[in-house]
C-alpha cells in the first residue's frame, strides 16, 4: 500500500549491501551474504503473515524499516568515509587553497 517507500527500502538496502561487497573487495574480505539489515524484512513479512497487522498498521512498519535502512545506509557512508579520509590524510569535501 506504500510503493514509495518500499522502493526507498529496497534502494538503500541495496545501496548498502553494494556497497560493502564493493568494500569488502577492496580490502580482501569475505562477504556475508545475510547482512543484518535483511532481518527486518523477514520480521516484517512474517509479521505480516500471522495477522499482526490488527494489532500494529502495516504503514508504522513500512516507516520504521525505512528509517533503520536509512540509518543503515548512512552510518557505513560515513564509516567508510572517515577510515578513508583519515587514511590518505585528507578532508571530505575540501579544496585547499594554494598559498601564494
Amino acid at each position: 500500500t506504500m510503493p514509495h517507500q518500499f522502493f526507498l527500502i529496497v534502494g538503500f538496502i541495496f545501496s548498502f549491501i553494494t556497497g560493502r561487497i564493493v568494500t569488502n573487495r577492496v580490502c580482501g574480505e569475505n562477504f556475508n551474504v545475510v547482512q543484518p539489515i535483511e532481518f527486518g524484512l523477514v520480521i516484517a513479512v512474517v509479521f505480516c503473515l500471522v495477522g499482526g497487522e490488527q494489532y500494529f498498521p502495516e504503514k508504522y512498519l513500512v516507516w520504521i524499516y525505512l528509517l533503520l535502512a536509512i540509518g543503515q545506509y548512512l552510518h557505513f557512508a560515513l564509516v567508510v568515509i572517515k577510515q578513508m579520509t583519515s587514511h590518505l590524510n585528507i578532508r571530505c569535501l575540501h579544496i585547499p587553497v594554494k598559498k601564494t
